[in-house]
């Protein structure tokens, strides 16, 4: 009687199976959540930048996936590191009550330069307009500053929730 129900199971897990071994032989790569490939991609500035960090975090530098976005505006190239996303130990290095470090990086002529730097619960690049922006999120309000060709200006707050 035990053989007879393990059959249909059986069948049931037939093309599970079949769909898992094709998948292994397309060629497709499972990314790894936290990995070392989405530091050693960035630019040797950021990279150094990080490096920096490792030590103090006590592990090997990894980051997730969204860890680095860029956005262009008005010719300008802005790199935004997001610290939630960065592997580390000893996480008071990088977050506290607040939130978790952001830094934000433009491209220059002799590399990148830093042009923003707090802790917050997220920070998003934006482009209006040809203008770039971000809007910084955190506990208790949402920040919204405006790059003026120099660096990024505040425009506006406002409590959260709202």
């Amino acid at each position: 009687m035990r053989s007879d129900r393990a059959f249909p199971l059986a069948l049931l897990l037939l093309p599970l199976l079949l769909c898992g071994q094709s998948f292994a032989r397309s060629g497709m790569i499972i990314e790894r959540p936290w990995a070392s490939e989405h530091i050693d991609s960035l630019p040797s500035e950021l990279r150094k930048r990080l490096y920096t960090l490792e030590r103090l975090c006590g592990n090997a530098a990894a980051a997730a996936h969204y860890f680095a976005p860029s956005i262009e505006a008005n010719g300008a190239r802005f790199v935004s590191l997001h610290f939630e996303e960065y592997a580390c130990d000893n996480r008071a290095v990088i977050c506290d009550s607040s939130g978790c470090l952001h830094e934000v990086y433009l491209k220059t002529r002799g590399g990148y330069r830093m042009v923003f730097s707090g802790k917050a619960i997220d920070l998003k690049m934006t482009n209006a307009d040809g203008v770039a922006g971000l809007k910084v999120i955190s506990k208790n309000s949402t920040a919204t500053y405006r790059w003026n060709g120099r660096g990024f200006s505040l425009r506006t707050t406002q409590p959260s929730g709202q």
